[in-house]
């Protein structure tokens, strides 16, 4: 109960200036009605350097009965058994599971008790229509929050689903930094309601990866040992066993259960927490996943027998409990770069009652066969209606709301080709390492010195929040307007700016976002901050061969001639897409959230090495007020004093 405790306790000495009552997160977590009124829902996080398997352990063991961290029983956060300093967030990983009702007031208290770090938190998928300043992006919504300050976060969730927070700063995200956020409606406002019986925090499934070091350890990178950033291990809501790669012997950590009963039909929430640069693919033994819901945006239901998510994107689907009751097995395993190290985890789904059916062995990487996957890493059959292959694609399904018909016009208002890179450093080291040289890099594991761009351009953060401060707009930068550092073509192999769209409120825009050099296994999964998108087209090009511009062309030619010939209907919405290896995505959604949002890959070395762009949407009037004593931060060089 320390969770619940630790809120009670702090709400004692809490009094809203206009005597609002908040409610607990116990309270909170609830069946959402018709004509409700909406609660404010209060939670507090205390974010603090903290040791996994560490001392707490010796004391107690966390419930293997699964109690998914609403509530901490013990303060032992076991994860795979291997000892770790991790950054964690109430002593719990994942982090405490928010659940509210559609119109909630949220209000979270971020205390930053991790000395001399910074942090923030992004509230993945939330779209904040009216609460701008808190979508916790440094310097673009709000200044880092500094070690022993408190910042409150102070929204109203006005969009449903399967969301979640992570932190935003550097990599911090993959040592604990995370955890669920689900927004509900009531049963009879769910268009796939009728297709299950039960919606339970019991399963909601988050996947995450996990280093035995602090993935810090490998930003910018190694070359000498430990090269790369791929992980160690992954985690279902934040445990897993773990296999010595040299003895091959696995710790008996306890696998996370998933109770059902017999004969009911269970909504699954699974949010995809990975940083690193791997797929994840999920199966069930014996079992189908329905897909009702895509990144909190509903879809026609479809039945598939396993799925693959890119890093941050979740998945709602309902499972039926109607194979014999017994113990089934749950696998994620990790793709891309992690298939050559088969890594791989498992949790359990346990019918209740009399069993009669004994588990299996621990299946292998590659045992089982799918009739139809979801989002296959190999996209060349996804243009079109889906073919009778076993193959089911993002732009291939379908929305449950009409489309808003702005959206299927043939021309957008506005047009954004965003090709993604990387630049190698590894033939001007002598220079790149050279005097006064401090370029911003990362290590991949082939040891190449690198930085991530968009359209040739690396993001850099602003000294200052552009939502609220005016002095950061000296380092915006697009490809036609560039600062002066950026106009000497032979001093600089990228660019290296705050990569700007200023877009009109309420317009259309078309995203064409592509892969342009091949990189084997290595697809990228991209989010939009405050929208939803439109998925019209996803493809690949021939292995092994980079993209030009002329290949774009002939996509977008024959993406004009769907939209003439109507082929487009009901297009799905996400706000994360998975880029496949050497392919494209084409989306398009409507600006009509003025702020500053980003756009970035969304796994973490490729985020923090420059992979970002920033769309501006609308002018400053079109904002809320800033929020009265809002924090500020710049750069402090002041003239010298005589």
């Amino acid at each position: 109960m320390k969770f619940f405790l630790l809120c009670f306790i702090y709400l004692l000495g809490i009094k809203a200036s206009n005597s609002i009552v908040f409610s607990s997160p116990k309270e909170c977590a609830r069946n959402c009605k018709d004509g409700e009124p909406p609660k404010y829902c209060y939670v507090k996080f205390i974010l603090e350097y903290y040791t996994s398997n560490g001392m707490a352990c010796n004391w107690c063991m966390p419930n293997i009965t699964n109690q998914l961290s609403t509530e901490a029983l013990c303060e032992c956060i076991i994860a795979d058994g291997i000892e770790k300093t991790v950054l964690s967030i109430n002593r719990m990983i994942p982090g405490p599971t928010i659940q509210v009702c559609k119109g909630d007031h949220v209000i979270i208290d971020l205390e930053n008790a991790a000395e001399g770090l910074e942090v923030t938190i992004h509230w993945h998928g939330v779209f904040q229509n009216g609460y701008q300043y808190y979508d916790g992006v440094p310097f673009i919504t709000q200044c880092p929050i500094p070690s022993g300050n408190t910042f409150r976060y102070d929204f109203v969730v006005d969009n449903e689903g399967t969301h979640f927070y992570h932190s935003h700063i550097s990599v911090q995200m993959m040592d604990g930094q995370y955890g669920g956020l689900i927004v509900r409606v009531p049963k009879s406002q769910e268009p796939n309601g009728f297709l299950y019986d039960e919606d339970l925090a019991e399963h909601i499934m988050v996947i995450s990866d996990w280093m035995h070091e602090l993935s810090l350890e490998h930003y910018p990178g190694k070359v000498r040992s430990d090269i790369g950033q791929t992980p160690d291990n992954i985690l279902i809501n934040g445990r897993g066993k773990y296999t010595d790669p040299v003895t091959k012997r696995k710790n008996n950590i306890p696998y996370y259960v998933f109770n059902v009963d017999p004969g009911k039909r269970y909504r699954f929430r699974v949010i995809n927490g990975f940083g690193t640069v791997c797929l994840a693919q999920l199966t069930i033994e014996w079992h189908s996943l329905q897909i009702i819901a895509m990144d909190g945006e509903n879809v026609q239901a479809v039945k598939v027998d396993s799925v693959i998510m890119g890093s941050g994107e979740r998945l709602d689907f309902v499972l039926s409990a109607d194979q014999p009751p017994g113990s089934y097995w749950i696998q994620v395993k990790a793709l891309g770069e992690c298939r050559t190290s088969e890594l791989q985890q498992f949790a359990i789904l346990r019918y209740s009652g009399q069993v009669s059916r004994q588990q299996t062995n621990e299946p292998g990487y590659s045992q089982w066969r799918y009739n139809w996957l979801f989002n296959p890493q190999n996209a060349t059959g996804c243009s079109g209606a889906p073919p009778n292959n076993g193959r089911l694609c993002v732009n291939q399904m379908q929305s449950f709301d009409q489309v808003d018909p702005r959206i299927l016009r043939v021309n957008p208002d506005l047009q954004l080709i965003l090709p993604f890179d990387f630049v190698s450093y590894n033939s001007t080291l002598t220079t790149f390492f050279g005097p006064k040289k401090y370029d911003k890099f990362f290590v991949p594991p082939k040891a190449d010195v690198s930085l991530s761009v968009m359209r040739n351009i690396s993001y850099v953060e602003p000294i200052s929040p552009l939502i609220s401060q005016r002095e950061g707009y000296k380092s915006l930068c697009n490809p036609n307007q560039l600062i002066q550092e950026c106009r000497n073509p032979g001093k600089y192999t990228a660019c290296s700016c705050t990569h700007t769209y200023n877009i009109t409120l309420d317009s259309i825009v078309e995203v064409v976002i592509y892969d342009q050099t091949w990189v084997e296994d290595l697809s990228h999964p991209f989010h939009l901050h405050g929208h939803s998108f439109y998925v019209f087209d996803i493809g690949q090009f021939t292995s092994g061969n980079n993209i030009t511009s002329e290949k774009i062309q002939r996509v977008l030619q024959r993406h004009q001639a769907r939209l003439m010939d109507g082929d487009y209907i009901n297009p799905a919405r996400k706000d994360t897409i998975t880029v496949p290896i050497n392919g494209f995505a084409t989306i398009r959604f409507i600006a009509n959230n003025p702020g500053w949002w980003m756009m970035h890959c969304h796994f973490l070395w490729h985020t923090v090495s420059g992979m970002d762009v920033i769309f501006h949407v609308g002018e400053p009037d079109d904002l809320p007020p800033i929020p009265e004593n809002f924090p500020t931060c710049s750069s402090f060089v002041p003239d010298v004093n005589v």
